[in-house]
This record gives structure tokens, sequence and C-alpha cells, in this order.
């Protein structure tokens, strides 16, 4: 299977990358057609996954581990990853473009012997970072299909537990979260992923959130026993019996005011005949909905 190959030019990327990091430069020695060379302050890990995240941002690309060393003699930090539309455990053909681009980033040890072969390290500030970026993809990044197929950043999930949170659905918080783009004209964002994520990866941010808030939907008890302290201090009381067949009952304080007042059954069985009626009649033709209404009424 052929796959139109695309090249990300040099210099968008370079720009991109210097709002981020203004030290970053390009090794125009070791930098190829197919493949850009940057030097750049990194210092750590964080700082390179950092780095990597911003540059996914930049490239509509996520990346999966290929090679990590987690104590490495010569570097204090190196790590390799490929795109995420590579053949590497891909099971799913519309996935695996069988892409070859890599990210690369080492970050070198200052010492006498790395300050002899490499003139960056010897800046004022010096650039330890090196990071190898190929340029060739197997497959469109901006298209539609594929910015769907990105996954979401974590601010964009924590974003959408707190819609959660705060009481919205799964499909209000949809719309809710779309009609940011629409406002703005952002119609790329809209179609990507990362950061408008689709309505399955919003279904399923949704159960992540119910499970760790509410507990699960088979057996709810153990995050309701965590939950009960907090009920009792807004003056909520909860009961529970553990059966094989079980009930909650909640009494919340309006319902405690309301318990001590009289009231006449008759009365309210009325009026629950009455709401009933009301509901039935929603489903008749209008003319028919008055004759049967003001029939009930004069029944009560």
């Amino acid at each position: 299977m052929e796959f139109q190959q695309e090249i990300i030019q040099k210099n968008y990327i370079v720009s991109q990358l210097q709002e981020f990091y203004p030290y970053c430069i390009e090794d125009t020695d070791k930098s190829t057609p197919e493949q850009i060379v940057l030097r750049t302050n990194l210092q750590n890990e964080e700082e390179a996954e950092n780095f990597k995240k911003h540059y996914s941002a930049i490239s509509n690309t996520n990346w999966i581990v290929y090679n990590y060393n987690p104590n490495p003699q010569k570097f204090v930090f190196s790590k390799t990853w490929l795109c995420h539309h590579s053949k590497r455990h891909k099971r799913i053909a519309k996935r695996n473009a069988d892409c070859k681009a890599k990210l690369s980033i080492v970050i070198k040890e200052i010492t006498k012997a790395t300050k002899k072969t490499d003139k960056y390290l010897k800046y004022d500030m010096p650039l330890v970072g090196e990071v190898k970026i190929s340029l060739l993809h197997t497959h469109n990044t901006t298209s539609a299909e594929t910015l769907r197929m990105l996954r979401v950043y974590d601010e964009v999930r924590q974003q959408f537990y707190q819609y959660f949170s705060d009481g919205m659905s799964p499909v209000e918080a949809i719309r809710f979260h779309e009609n940011k783009f629409l406002l703005e004209d952002n119609f790329m964002g809209l179609a990507n992923a990362s950061i408008n994520p689709t309505h399955n990866q919003i279904y399923y941010l949704h159960e992540c959130w119910r499970d760790t808030n509410l507990g699960s939907l088979i057996n709810p008890f153990d995050k309701l026993k965590e939950k009960v302290p907090f009920y009792e201090s807004i003056g909520t009381t909860v009961k529970f019996h553990e059966d094989h067949l079980w009930a909650v009952l909640l009494v919340t304080p309006l319902m405690k005011r309301n318990h001590p007042l009289s009231l006449d059954l008759k009365k309210l069985f009325s009026l629950i005949q009455l709401q009933a009626a009301r509901h039935h009649l929603q489903q008749l033709p209008l003319c028919y909905q008055r004759q049967k209404l003001e029939l009930c009424r004069l029944q009560l």
C-alpha cells in the first residue's frame, strides 16, 4: 500500500519552537532535507517531555516511545519516539500508515571531553539538548481524518472533568465545548481531537470521571461510604443497607423540613391524579385535552 509523503517545512518548525524556546537553533552541519537537527538548552527529562508536547501540537502528531534508556551513562537523558501512524503495535489498518517519522531528544553532559567535540557546549548558554526530527511523513498531518485520531491533551481532559463536576452531561459538555470553537471560527481546532475530543472520547472521559467521583454502577457503596461525611456536613443524611438486594435512602434538608408538616393525604392523592392525567393528556389532540382536563378537575 502506497502513501503520499508530506514534508514539514524546517523554517516553520524552528519559528514555532522559538516562541517557547528562544535559544533553539538549527544545527545546519547535521541537518539534511529529510531531517532537522536542533540545539536547545533543555536540562532534564521534564523539559524534554514538554518539548515533545509542544512539537506534537506544532506537527499535529502524537508520538509513541521507541527507545528509552532510564539510566544513560554518557548522557543526562536519551529518548526516541515514533509517529503514532507507524506500524509499531498496530492492529488497526486505518492507523497504520507505516510512517517512518522519528523524534529523538538527547541531553548531553558538560565535560572537558564533550566541550572539545561539541561547539554548542561552549556557548554562554550551553545548548546541551540535541533534538533530531524526521520531516518526512507517509500521511497528511492536516487532514480531518488524521486530526480526529489525535490523543486528548491532559489539560483538555481536566477541562472536561470540570464540566462534569459542574453538572453537565456528556451531550451538554460536547455542545458547550464545540461552541467555543464556533464562536472563534476555529474550524481547524474543531476538527482536532487533541483539543476538541470526539464523542467517543468524551463518553469515555465521562465514564472515568463517574468511576472516580461516583463509583461504579455495579458497586456504588465504596464511593458512597467515602462521601457520607461530606453529605453530613451539608445537612444530608444517607442510609444504606447492603445485601443481595440493596437500596439507598437519601434525605435532604428540604425533606427534613417538610417531614413534620401535617399533610392531607386525600388532597395529595388528588394532586397526583391530576398530574398523571395531565401527562396522559399530552398525548391527545388539543380539543380532547381541554375536555378531559376539565372533567378531572370536576372529579377532584
